[in-house]
């Protein structure tokens, strides 16, 4: 119990990280968000401390880049500009 406290308590820590930088800069550093990605990936596939079952896990994260790659392409289509 108490590594799942720890883990849930430091995965709380570094969101509250993320958006005090998200709210002051409009960006988040992929120095950040890329290991927790592959922490996240890591933890719901190999470890028995999973918060959902490992192929929601992969599919979430295949699903949540392919949406956000998709809305990217279409403005940059009609902008001639990232979006995102």
């Amino acid at each position: 119990m108490l590594i799942d406290t720890l883990l849930r308590s430091g995965l709380i820590l570094v969101l509250i990280y993320l958006a005090w930088v998200d709210l002051r800069t409009f960006l988040l550093p992929n120095k950040v968000t890329y290991p927790l990605i592959a922490l996240g990936l890591f933890f719901n596939t190999f470890t028995p401390y999973a918060f959902c079952d490992p192929q929601v896990a992969w599919l979430g994260a295949l699903i949540g880049y392919f949406a956000l790659y998709l809305i990217n392409r279409i403005y940059r289509q009609f902008r001639r500009q990232d979006g995102l």
